[in-house]
């Protein structure tokens, strides 16, 4: 109310009696204007800008308050900027960025590094590290190749390119036939070392059935006897034995012959060797001198060869005698005719060969050629020249061409006997061998050179022998004894191990360092993160608004919060005109409205003080009857 509005009446000597006098306002440009009033009372104005029923003059936004009295600004009073003055929205309202106050300082900094929780990344910083996040504003878990390996797995160093880093390679034997074969090798270097063919690796024999620590492929059939002809000092196993003849040698010579006759001196035999003697022996082959002779005319007996008158004088002894000159006892005495000695026929009359070009005593008119070495098998008893026609028997078989031993009864004789392997399928099958020995065979799936009969993917292990499986040794289910990769490799995720264990869990919450999210965990704050594994700044919608900005409560849709109405006459000719008012009531009052023209006399002394003031006050906003 204006400064106006306070009047006080007095008499005034108007010449118009007081009961007649009419109070009111005499200025026709007052609301309150009154043609018939005879005293001036009480003016009331409308106030500026406004017509006299608290209308606006001038409106434009019709939002009620007149264009001469509004502000313009930010009428949000959540904006960092908000005008408690203005009535008029002219778009210049500025935000806090969730997270932060209007000073653009962060809400929540718990790490106190200028960076708010809410935007905080947690990852690797570590540039050298394979999961680097340039972006990471705190230290996170940091996943790093394998040492010799690229984040990828590759290996920085394969020379060979045979998946084994350099850095990881094993120098040694990868043949797993080899006696030295190691596992762990996986770069042969040419160490493989092999049984000898019939042992095993530790020099053991595979087959050796008479136990003499020989092995079969290794026994050599053969005479153990060093005073054999055929003794062999290679022999481990006994086998025929050929010996000289008592007396000879192995070549077939005497051992003792000292006449050199060709007749081994235990063997010779003394006697009479002329055949023409009485006492001659075919058994003797030494002539000791022993020969005896007829006396001519005489047989050995002492007999008269010729007694031809049967006088019991033998005819030589007759004054008789022979009287053919070419005899050899021509007797020009003799006057008969008596017995004439001849030569034997080959023979001079002294018994000497007349032929005897060998001068062996023998005339060759009797030589007879033939074979004279008794140990022959074509000897002669008869021959008396040897003619180089003896034949002997292989050593080992007798005249007749059979065997002297064969012990196995196979018709083949002990010295000729090839142990050896029989079986054509074995790596060593021996055709020549007659008797079963050792046999080396392929091991299984492998050719005799050590070879794979199948390998498909030409790796050195046999197709019958690979084994699927991973041979990535980084991986989960790596297997040693895989051969062949079949794709199977599992890996542990980044920041886990093969267990799925965090490989960093800072705070020990079961949650990978890499898997965190820092976020708002309430959620009943407006940036309610569900999956928010650690705690972060939260976002409240105001008191009585929802994270919208839109009031939780509003009844008469005026924008305007129930919790935040004011209540009030919202007419600015109203006595109790409430300027901040934002729900009009029914309970403004006017000047009309009582009965003194002395209207704020609310204790009716006839002055207005402290005391009507304070009613007034204590009256306003209630509701009248």
């Amino acid at each position: 109310m204006t400064a106006t509005a306070i009047a006080f009446l007095m008499t005034d000597g108007d010449q118009i009696c007081d009961q007649d006098e009419v109070t009111g306002c005499q200025d026709d440009s007052a609301c309150n204007f009154d043609a018939s009033a005879t005293d001036a009372g009480y003016c009331d104005y409308a106030d500026s800008g406004y017509d006299c029923n608290g209308n606006c003059l001038n409106d434009s936004d019709e939002d009620g308050t007149c264009d001469e009295f509004e502000v313009a600004g930010c009428t949000d009073s959540s904006a960092c900027n908000y005008s408690n003055a203005a009535t008029d929205d002219d778009g210049s309202c500025t935000y806090t960025t969730t997270g932060y106050d209007c000073d653009g300082n962060c809400l929540v900094d718990t790490d106190g590094d200028q960076i708010c929780d809410q935007d905080e990344v947690t990852g690797c910083q570590d540039d050298s590290a394979c999961n680097f996040d340039a972006s990471a504003t705190d230290a996170g878990y940091c996943d790093y190749a394998d040492s010799g390996y690229d984040c990828n797995g590759n290996c920085l160093n394969d020379a060979d390119e045979d998946g084994t880093c350099d850095e990881f390679e094993v120098s040694g034997c990868t043949d797993s036939s080899a006696c030295n074969y190691s596992n762990a090798a996986t770069d042969d270097d040419g160490s493989c070392t092999y049984p000898t063919t019939g042992y095993d690796c530790n020099g053991n024999c595979l087959f050796d059935d008479d136990g003499d620590q020989i092995c079969d492929q290794d026994e050599v059939t053969g005479c153990q006897d060093d005073s054999a002809c055929n003794f062999d000092a290679s022999a481990t196993d006994a086998g025929y034995c050929d010996y000289a003849d008592s007396g000879y040698d192995c070549n077939g010579n005497c051992l003792n012959d000292s006449d050199e006759d060709g007749t081994c001196d235990e063997f010779e035999v003394a006697g009479c060797t002329d055949s023409s003697a009485c006492n001659y022996s075919n058994a003797a082959t030494d002539d000791d001198g022993s020969c005896t002779y007829t006396t001519t005319g005489y047989d050995c007996d002492g007999n008269c060869l010729v007694d031809t008158d049967g006088d019991q004088i033998c005819d030589q002894d007759e004054v008789t005698g022979c009287q053919d000159d070419s005899a050899c006892n021509f007797d020009a005495s003799a006057t008969d005719a008596g017995y004439c000695d001849y030569a034997d026929s080959g023979y001079d009359c002294n018994g000497n060969c007349l032929n005897d070009a060998d001068e062996d005593g023998t005339c060759d008119e009797f030589e007879v050629s033939g074979c004279t070495d008794s140990s022959a098998c074509n000897y002669s008893n008869a021959a008396t020249d040897d003619d180089g026609s003896c034949t002997y028997p292989t050593t080992g078989y007798d005249c007749n061409g059979d065997c002297l031993l064969d012990t196995d009864g196979d018709q083949i004789c002990d010295q000729d006997e090839v142990t050896g392997c029989q079986d054509d399928s074995a790596c060593n099958f021996d055709a020549s061998a007659t008797d079963a020995g050792y046999c080396d065979y392929a091991d299984s799936d492998y050719d005799c050179n050590g070879n794979c009969l199948n390998d498909s993917d030409e790796d050195g292990t046999c197709d019958e022998f690979e084994v699927s499986g991973c041979t990535d040794s980084s991986a989960c289910n790596y297997s040693n004894a895989a051969t062949d990769d079949d794709g199977s490799c599992t890996y542990p995720t980044t920041g886990y191990d093969c267990n799925g264990d965090c490989l960093v869990d800072t705070d020990g919450d079961q949650i990978c360092d890499q898997d965190e999210v820092t976020g708002c965990q309430d959620d009943s704050a407006c940036n309610f993160d569900a999956s928010a594994t650690d705690e972060g700044y939260c976002d409240y919608a105001d008191a009585g608004y929802d994270c919208d900005g839109n009031c939780l409560n509003d009844a008469d849709a005026d924008g305007i919060c129930d919790e935040f109405e004011v209540e009030g006459c919202e007419d600015p000719s109203a006595l109790n005109y409430q300027p901040l008012g934002t729900e009009a009531t029914d309970t403004c009052l006017y000047a009309e409205d009582f009965e003194s023209d002395c209207i704020f006399d609310v204790t009716n002394d006839g002055f207005v003080g402290t005391a009507d003031m304070l009613l007034f006050l204590g009256s306003l906003g209630s509701v009248c009857d």
